[in-house]
């Protein structure tokens, strides 16, 4: 297997690849029944025509951005959602328009180096907004793990309410702490649909790929929307 670094950053991986579905981690489809200090599942990588695959080369996980033990929600998270909060509920397409690349990565980086409350009043709300999706791609882990995914989502098709709970109890403390306060926030913003325009199924449609991954297949996302929509 053969990995290098195009001019963007991105990996490129020639030869036949497998990624594990809880750690994100790839190597050789003839390495993988060795013993691993991961054996949750496997999936193998989708080809492109010249049999090269390219993914975006992954941030840390979400604990390594959790600096408070007791409350574990990274402060990027933390000073998106106070800035949207305050007041830009109501700004209409919130999370659907597109912030800029080039100030959403600005605004990125600024957040990543801090650990304080920044002040976020020149930024605009697109930008918080794409940084927030950004942070979420980014990270090693969705939210939502792939291997507790259908555990979500059978819960939420479920008329009991202590499945959802027992689903979350099931996270890591920094995904169980994240998801909570972040959908807290989804909430807020759909509370205020009237001005913002944004229903629970706009957001779930905007949110879902955010919230369980990239790597999701496309029948997959469809689900998971119908799950975050619950």
């Amino acid at each position: 297997m053969i990995i290098s670094e195009d001019e963007d950053g991105n990996l490129i991986v020639n030869g036949d690849v497998l990624r594990c579905l809880y750690c994100n981690i790839c190597y050789h489809k003839n390495c993988h029944s060795n013993d691993n200090e991961c054996h949750a599942e496997i999936l193998q990588l989708r080809y492109q025509k010249d049999n090269i695959v390219e993914h975006q080369v992954q941030s840390g996980s979400l604990k390594d951005f959790c600096s408070n033990k007791n409350h574990m929600i990274p402060s990027l998270l933390v000073n998106c959602v106070n800035a949207l909060d305050k007041n830009r509920l109501d700004f209409q397409g919130i999370y659907r328009i597109p912030g800029q690349g080039s100030q959403v990565q600005k605004l990125l980086k600024e957040l990543k180096g801090s650990k304080e409350i920044v002040n976020l009043d020149e930024y605009a709300t697109e930008t918080i907004t794409g940084c927030i999706k950004a942070f979420l791609k980014e990270i090693r882990d969705p939210l939502i793990p792939p291997y507790l995914f259908e555990d979500f989502y059978q819960a939420c098709d479920s008329e009991l309410d202590f499945k959802i709970h027992d689903a979350i109890l099931k996270l890591p403390k920094p995904h169980q702490d994240t998801l909570i306060y972040m959908f807290g926030h989804w909430n807020r913003v759909v509370t205020n649909s009237e001005k913002n325009l944004m229903t629970l199924e706009n957001l779930a449609y905007c949110l879902a790929p955010t919230a369980v991954g990239i790597y999701m297949e496309k029948d997959i996302k469809i689900d998971a929307m119908d799950t975050l929509k619950a």
